[in-house]
């Protein structure tokens, strides 16, 4: 099978270069509507699973049953920025999947489904499609033997909970607003309204199913899953120092990326002022195609659009980097891509993914240093 770059790639960025990320105290005080997990309710189905925070690359115990060899245990990288199962060239072979004419150096898909993932309690059957990638570049940034990525598809039907300090993360039931129930849609298909009432009715599904896991500080922002099951947002970031902001940038949520990224080809026009930003330059960023030039700037102010206003951050890390895979995200999603949101960011936050609802939760931590 020829390689299959474009709709396939897992933008997990994987960007390793600056000092180890700010550290949570040993204690850590917390309003009263922001519960310990094992405190919570959670919903029926659920399962919660301790996972390996690597720099904020998480990592959850999995195991594989393949076609042709013993079941096999080990890591696998929780990356929304994936949209399938991704495993190890190597790996896939090995259960059965893949046949050798795959080479090791392409993104490309494997003939044959995983028969059964697990995790924890939860099993999925018959998991399709299969990508195989070189596991090796995960491997070699997280010290870990990974064996492959956990995308979108498999995790379609859920809510995906994370709780970075607590390294905890649950996979909460979930299902989409049923837009044929509600009798207060009075709005022709194609009218805006009718769009942004489903959006609030849907914000609003996803709040009652999830109320047990969010604060009340919690943050809703809309999303929308394009590509091969990318989660796209918008946002800003100050240029170079608030009031001044960038023009709207479209915004990938990857929970692969160590932290937050800009492609500097596509914010040449956005953003003016972006050499302005104080920066660590010089470096090398790892990513699933290949290596790329970098440099780390500390951003004053980031934002990204809330289902009801914005929500800013001060001071985020940002990986500002040169690379083919601004253009492939930008192909795959038929969107220009300027950047990810990644673990830089995302660590200030419980983050909630709700698939079915397209909406995403950040409920931001107590007292975060």
């Amino acid at each position: 099978m020829g390689a299959a770059k474009t709709p396939l790639i897992a933008a997990g960025m994987l960007v390793m270069l600056l000092a180890a990320g700010q550290a949570y105290p040993a204690k850590q005080i917390y309003h009263n509507d922001f519960h310990d997990y094992d405190l919570i309710a959670w919903p029926s189905g659920t399962e919660v699973l301790r996972f390996e925070n690597v720099e904020g690359i998480i990592l959850l115990r999995g195991t594989l049953k393949g076609r042709i060899e013993a079941d096999t245990t080990g890591p696998l990288a929780l990356d929304t920025g994936a949209g399938y199962l991704a495993l190890d060239l190597g790996l896939a072979r090995a259960l059965g999947l893949a046949d050798s004419a795959i080479t090791a150096d392409a993104v490309d898909l494997a003939d044959l489904p995983l028969p059964r993932l697990t995790l924890g309690r939860w099993t999925i059957d018959q998991i399709e499609p299969v990508l195989t990638v070189d596991g090796e570049v995960v491997r070699r940034v997280s010290d870990r033997p990974v064996l492959g990525l956990l995308g979108q598809r498999p995790l379609s039907d859920r809510a995906v909970w994370i709780d970075y300090r607590e390294q905890v993360v649950a996979m909460i039931p979930s299902t989409p607003f049923a837009r044929g129930g509600d009798s207060s849609l009075t709005y022709a298909i194609g009218d805006p309204r009718f769009d942004r009432a489903i959006r609030d009715s849907s914000l609003a599904h996803s709040q009652t199913l999830l109320c047990a896991a969010l604060s009340d500080r919690a943050i809703p922002v809309h999303f929308q899953l394009v590509g091969d099951g990318k989660i796209l947002v918008h946002g800003a970031v100050s240029d170079p120092v608030p009031p001044d902001y960038s023009r709207r940038l479209n915004l990938l949520v990857d929970t692969g990326a160590t932290k937050c990224v800009l492609f500097e080809d596509a914010i040449e026009t956005a953003v003016r002022y972006a050499g302005r930003w104080p920066a660590l330059r010089g470096l090398t960023a790892p990513t699933l195609i290949g290596a790329a030039a970098a440099r780390i700037a500390l951003i004053p102010a980031f934002e990204v659009e809330a289902a009801r206003g914005r929500l800013r951050e001060a001071d985020v890390d940002v990986g500002i980097i040169r690379s083919e895979l601004s253009q492939v995200l930008s192909g795959v999603t038929h969107e220009t891509i300027h950047g990810l949101i990644g673990y830089s960011f995302l660590k200030r936050f419980r983050v909630t993914v709700d698939y079915p609802n397209r909406v995403l939760w950040l409920d931001p931590i107590p007292n975060y240093r």
